[in-house]
């Protein structure tokens, strides 16, 4: 059985919750991801997804370069 960190990728980019979501779109399409961690300050404070973007961004019809990630975000308990 594989461990996680034998499964995980080094050094992955995380966003910032002020980014907009246009930031998002860009950087999963640039690394090929689905799901982004988003930091604040170096700690973990969500995840998004490109399912988040699809379904708040254009399912609600807001403007995707007005919209921050901190809007559509996964927040981490």
């Amino acid at each position: 059985m594989s461990t996680a960190r034998e499964i995980m990728t080094p050094g992955a980019t995380v966003l910032d919750p002020a980014n907009t979501v246009v930031d998002a779109a860009q950087a999963m399409a640039a690394q090929d991801f689905g799901a982004m961690p988003v930091c604040d300050g170096g700690r973990l404070v969500g995840m998004v997804t490109d399912r988040d973007l699809v379904v708040r961004i254009l399912g609600e019809g807001l403007d995707p370069r007005a919209t921050t990630i901190a809007d559509v975000m996964a927040a981490s308990a």
